[in-house]
């Protein structure tokens, strides 16, 4: 066997090879309260280590290792970040990156009327609407028929929401 061959074929499999992934499922958009798991898996001569970072602080690490998988049991705002998978051996590293954005549906959503839900005819009313979530809450506003009411007389009406019901009519 000649000596110089065999240390070529040798060096040629030191490598750290091109296929460095970083998979999240279910996707890079999750909901709030969701589980994300990550898999970020690499091959090599010799084995490459893997760490796993958010924000370039580290998660996870593992040495000599083809797979390294991590979950977040309960994905929460603060967890929407850039992740990195990072894989190297002597022979050089390679990153596979991924942004992952949680985002929240609206929640604590409040209508409030000023002065009160009882105003006399012609008296100005504000009906503000504050809500929630991330990202912020769009506000598709409450369709309010104005009527004319006769002078004299104390009508009621009762504003409110409904979850999910782009359109409030409220009646007299």
């Amino acid at each position: 066997s000649d000596p110089l061959n065999q240390s070529r074929c040798e060096h040629e499999s030191e490598t750290l090879n091109s296929a460095t992934s970083l998979s999240v499922d279910p996707g890079e958009e999750v909901v709030e309260g969701q589980q994300v798991n990550f898999t970020c898996s690499s091959e090599g001569a010799p084995p490459p280590s893997l760490v796993l970072r958010r924000r370039g602080e580290e998660l996870l690490r593992t040495d000599s290792a083809p797979l390294l998988s991590f979950s977040l049991p309960s994905a929460s705002l603060k967890d929407s970040a850039h992740y990195e998978c990072e894989a190297s051996n002597q022979y050089g590293s390679q990153q596979e990156s991924r942004s992952i954005t949680v985002s929240d549906p609206p929640r604590s959503t409040v209508l409030s009327v000023c002065p009160g839900e009882e105003v006399l005819e012609g008296q100005q009313v504000t009906l503000t609407c504050r809500s929630d979530g991330a990202p912020p809450p769009q506000r598709d506003g409450a369709v309010l028929h104005q009527r004319h009411l006769p002078v004299g007389q104390r009508h009621f009406q009762r504003l409110g929401l409904v979850p999910g019901q782009r359109q409030q009519r409220p009646g007299l």
